[in-house]
């Protein structure tokens, strides 16, 4: 189904949920990225979803609402709770709000009878659910355990989130907004966190007309499937600029990893503050669950957006109602035996439904140092590529290009002042590798056979003892185009002790950087045909690449290779720019494939001989063709300038003032412009 008409589905179910509420003490905001807060009265927002009211049977019966339902981040409505059940929402089949705090709605005018476009519909608090599933979810990428106070490197929430929200001259109030703010100061713990990101509020409307039905899946969603989202950032401040805005990408990793049932989804998509809540849809317009806040990196602008499937939900829904039928106890821990028996008993699907799925499957986790790294299965003897600077950072600078966390090495060898380029490659301690292509994941040794000595930012490792069928990727070797779609895989932001499977992100080849002829020189020898052909040396692509994803595939829309990811552009600053990277062309690494399939080692020599245009393009430095380019281009400046002061010298007699000069000008050598 297209784009455009899915988006013209999901703007029939995508709401903005409001509450406006007393706040004298303006405290109802923290932790809020965007509110409103004016004479005393603090206004916050998030997006929504609309449900018919037959969606949610039979709990209809126990909110005795007649009418159509809201589903939205209990996020937005704690801070409006009486004080009682601030600390535990859930406690309470029926939550209450703190007297005159409001709720509201905005849905498209064409779903009320007066037909106004959009309009505000009075809502009512049905209900505050836990999602348990997802909470646990959150907390294996946190790292950690209910109740642990243990200082984490992430935290849940939008980076533009501030917890000094100081206030400003006049009646009205907005957040000075630090992207430095270190959530670590709040006494909550990610137990805590986890469990507010993962509860969903229910609110009851009056009965709307409908042009079409909501499609619910309940299928799997898997690594790469494309998802719409539609949601209303900074609605609390400008509700019609943003309503239903959309963003589109892909899912990009399924928790918990393996399980046949997800109950979290990381997703690749642009979202905003106040997206909490959105609804997202497959590409066949079908519900596959809700937005909620995102996981933020501390100290940096780094966030991983974060679904809750419907499945999840509607578990926990029917688990809800249950409670008041059963004994609430028993339930809760028969809920945590099965969430507890997915995360360890895992179910890897390794039979390959997509190119994709393929691709995803041929990729690996390298541990060496203290780093991880990703890398790609290229044989089915056991041979990975990646990049040298995993093993070697000091020849890329004091850190590698993705910001790995590399220590200090003791291989490294200085004679003099300069770098012996001599290594014994048994000499890098112990290198591991997680392969994800079998049905559990297995950690093997691993050993290293090469490291590029010349300008491409590439080795290779073998995989020691190891009997099993590896899936090796397919390699595309013909030159890309500038807008091709593509997909880049690799172990990106989280590390190995979460158990994640590659993640994926989409994007686009936004460029492709070729010289003329062939890399390496035997081959201008051999095929003079090629010496008129351009060569790609460097990709530039739009999806998502973050620390981590250092020797992580570039693949296209039939999953096979067409680059490995080395590095990303910098701010001055330091910090990574997510959507602007690079990797190296498999036209470029033909000789790493080439001894993949013969084993001589000799094949791998071309690669370590000096090439100072290759080395200048991959340092972002001016090409040593532009030196030959600038000295006619000067010539050709300096007899016009010769010409000019001839042409003045004839004319002497006429110039004698700076007048004088501009009159003749004006007169004699008109403007281009």
């Amino acid at each position: 189904m297209d784009q455009t008409e899915i988006a013209r589905i999901a703007r029939d179910f995508a709401v903005i949920t409001r509450i406006t509420g007393p706040d004298p003490k303006s405290l109802k905001m923290r932790r809020r990225a965007f509110h409103l807060y004016q004479d005393g009265v603090t206004t916050l927002s998030s997006s929504g979803i609309l449900l018919p009211k037959e969606s949610l049977s039979p709990m209809q019966s126990t909110w005795e609402h007649d009418g159509d339902i809201i589903m939205t981040s209990a996020s937005l409505i704690e801070p409006f709770l009486i004080s009682e059940q601030r600390k535990n929402p859930t406690q309470e089949l029926k939550p209450t709000l703190i007297r005159d705090a409001k709720i509201d709605v905005l849905v498209e005018g064409s779903k009320t009878e007066d037909n106004q476009n959009p309009c505000w519909i009075e809502a009512q608090l049905l209900s505050l659910v836990d999602v348990s599933a997802s909470c646990l979810a959150i907390l294996s990428l946190l790292g950690a355990r209910a109740g642990s106070v243990e200082n984490f490197s992430w935290d849940i929430g939008w980076s533009l989130a501030s917890l000094n929200n100081n206030k400003q001259d006049g009646n009205v109030k907005r957040p000075l907004f630090n992207s430095e703010t270190d959530f670590s100061q709040n006494e909550s713990t990610p137990s805590d966190s986890a469990k507010s990101a993962t509860r969903i509020a229910i609110l009851g409307i009056k009965q709307l007309k409908y042009k079409r039905l909501l499609k619910i899946d309940v299928s799997q969603n898997k690594q790469g499937d494309s998802i719409l989202v539609m949601g209303s950032p900074f609605g609390a401040l400008a509700p019609l600029h943003f309503f239903n805005s959309v963003s589109i990408g892909v899912v990009a990793n399924c928790l918990p990893p393996g399980s046949i049932k997800s109950s979290l989804l990381m997703v690749d998509v642009r979202c905003f503050p106040g997206m909490e809540g959105s609804i997202v849809l497959d590409k066949h317009a079908s519900l596959v669950g809700m937005l909620i806040s995102p996981l933020r990196q501390k100290g940096t602008d780094t966030e991983i957006q974060l679904v809750i499937p419907w499945s999840a939900i509607k578990f926990a829904l029917d688990n809800r109602w249950k409670e008041t039928q059963v004994n609430q106890k028993e339930l809760i821990h028969k809920e945590i035996n099965t969430i507890n028996s997915r995360l360890s008993n895992s179910n890897y699907d390794i039979k390959y439904t997509s190119p994709l799925r393929k691709a995803i499957s041929s990729i690996a986790l390298i541990t060496v140092n203290g780093s991880w790294a990703s890398g790609v299965i290229i044989n089915k003897q056991g041979l990975i590529l990646t990049n040298a600077h995993l093993l070697e950072p000091w020849r890329f600078g004091n850190t590698s290009s993705l910001g790995l966390i590399n220590k200090s090495n003791p291989m490294r060898e200085e004679i003099g002042n300069k770098q012996s380029t001599k290594f014994n490659y048994t000499r890098f301690g112990k290198i591991s590798v997680r392969l994800n292509c079998l049905e559990n994941q297995i950690w093997c040794e691993a050993k290293v056979v090469y490291i590029s000595k010349g300008p491409l930012d590439v080795a290779l490792l073998k995989l020691e003892d190891f009997e099993g069928d590896l899936c090796k990727i397919d390699v595309e070797f013909e030159c890309v185009e500038k807008g091709e779609s593509v997909h880049v895989i690799g172990h990106g932001l989280i590390g190995p002790r979460s158990g994640l499977y590659p993640s994926v992100s989409s994007g686009v080849v936004s460029n492709v950087f070729t010289i003329q002829g062939p890399i390496y020189k035997n081959e201008a020898r051999l095929i003079e045909k090629e010496m008129n052909k351009n060569t790609p040396i460097m990709l530039q692509t739009t999806a998502a690449v973050h620390p981590g994803s250092s020797g992580g595939a570039v693949v296209n829309s039939y999953g096979r290779l067409i680059g490995l990811i080395t590095s990303n552009a910098k701010h001055g600053s330091g910090s990574n720019i997510p959507n602007m990277n690079f990797g190296i062309p498999c036209k470029s690494l033909e000789p790493i494939f080439k001894f993949s399939d013969k084993g001589e080692i000799s094949i791998l020599e071309q690669l370590d001989k000096p090439n100072e245009l290759v080395s200048s393009v991959w340092a972002l430095a001016p090409l040593p063709i532009e030196s030959t380019l600038q000295k006619p281009q000067t010539e050709e400046r300096n007899k016009q300038g010769s010409k000019f002061i001839e042409f003045l010298n004839e004319r002497k007699d006429e110039i004698r003032f700076s007048k004088d000069l501009e009159h003749l000008l004006k007169k004699k050598l008109p403007s281009k412009i």
